[in-house]
């Protein structure tokens, strides 16, 4: 069913504000809701926005590095079109003294919007230095906590109460000895899905253990659905993009699982992470956006996703997830969860690695909201809390006796 304003501020946080686009080749609509505004902003684009555009998604989806300064101009040129008009309605003077101003932002992109990651957009002009300081930038996430839906009518389905106290994890690590197409193993990732794996209760399918097969069995035993498997997309026709997973004694499925399959199986994971390449890349289709592999697991009734809009870098990847579940158990959101794990990994970076197309990669679609509602105090303080009174008993009964 269609959303009405009333209920879609309703739904809002107060430090939330959803912001939805729709772009031609003049014209730009920017509907901007927050618990207490709904208001439509329109804007003219004429060659130089689109250029801008064009040259921006090139810098992040490319495989090597482009030009600092034009990133900056036409990140800054961005901002000042797709974000600085926004920024005047959700600061302005709010009716009401008790709601606070919005520090997260909820994107729901039109056409090649969907392709860019908004974070990296930059708030202050380009000024001259010596060398590509990619560190220093200012980028909005250093301002915002940004997240994405496909439509707000989605987000709206996708936010849920939490089902258990507990949300369990499975992660799927598949190596590729037997693969067809010439993959090559991702032994990092098992490393790194392990160190996870400690501080989550759940499973870990390895090797060739994880299989189609075994995912499509268990996949209503899980919450979390955790995959370092290596994507492929299809620009052509978007339900055969894949994701490859172990072949092994598999007789029954053919180790693919397919953007279509995934269409049509009831998913019900309050989170599913596609740390593949390309998995929120696909085709761009005329008032739906991105037709991504992504999509599909959204379709098949995921709360929230984490995919990669382009390649993704292998170690600013394993870093970024690892950091996200960590503010995950201490009980952040998964936009803030997020937008930590991406900052951090700027600042341990130099001024070179700290360049966006490294880092940038992952985003969150979806139900923003909190996932481990203060998990690490349960895991942690609630059994000292028991061995206290237990110990408290029995010095109590001894003295008794």
């Amino acid at each position: 069913s269609t959303v009405t304003p009333d209920n879609l501020r309703k739904s809002l946080k107060p430090d939330q504000a959803l912001v939805e686009y729709m772009l031609n080749d003049s014209l730009l609509y920017i509907f901007v809701a927050t618990r207490d505004t709904f208001c439509l902003i329109t804007r003219s684009v004429d060659s130089s926005f689109h250029k801008s555009l064009g040259f921006y998604t090139r810098f992040l989806h490319s495989d090597y590095s482009l030009d600092y300064e034009m990133y900056c101009r036409s990140a800054y040129n961005l901002y000042q079109q797709l974000i600085f008009p926004v920024e005047g309605v959700i600061n302005g003077p709010s009716p009401s003294v008790n709601l606070r101003r919005p520090e997260e932002l909820i994107i729901v992109p039109d056409a090649s919007l969907g392709l860019i990651a908004f974070e990296t957009l930059v708030t202050k002009p380009y000024h001259q230095t010596a060398w590509a300081d990619y560190r220093s930038v200012a980028y909005l996430l250093k301002k915002y906590s940004v997240s994405y839906s496909f439509s707000a009518t989605l987000l709206m389905q996708e936010r849920s109460e939490r089902r258990k106290w507990l949300p369990l994890f499975a992660g799927f690590v598949p190596d590729y000895k037997h693969s067809g197409d010439s993959l090559v193993d991702i032994p990092e990732a098992v490393t790194n899905i392990s160190m996870i794996s400690r501080w989550l209760p759940g499973k870990i399918f390895r090797g060739e253990q994880a299989t189609e097969q075994h995912f499509k069995n268990n996949v209503d035993h899980y919450d979390v659905l955790h995959f370092y498997a290596h994507g492929m997309e299809d620009s052509l026709d978007p339900a055969l993009s894949k994701i490859v997973l172990a072949k092994g004694d598999d007789t029954v499925e053919d180790g693919y699982l397919y953007a279509y399959e995934v269409n049509n199986m009831p998913i019900h994971a309050d989170m599913v992470v596609l740390a593949s390449c390309f998995s929120g890349a696909g085709k761009i289709a005329k008032g739906e956006g991105v037709m991504s592999m992504g999509r599909s697991f959204i379709n098949a009734g995921c709360s929230s996703l984490i995919i990669s809009l382009w390649s993704t870098a292998a170690d600013p990847a394993f870093s970024e997830l690892k950091t996200f579940y960590r503010e995950l158990i201490r009980g952040k959101s998964r936009a803030e969860a997020l937008r930590l794990a991406k900052l951090k990994f700027l600042n341990d970076a130099d001024p070179i690695n700290a360049n966006p197309r490294y880092w940038s990669s992952l985003v969150l679609v979806g139900d923003p909201g909190t996932l481990y509602k203060g998990l690490l105090l349960k895991i942690v303080f609630l059994p000292i809390g028991l061995i206290i009174l237990l110990l408290a008993f029995l010095v109590v009964k001894r003295l008794r006796s």
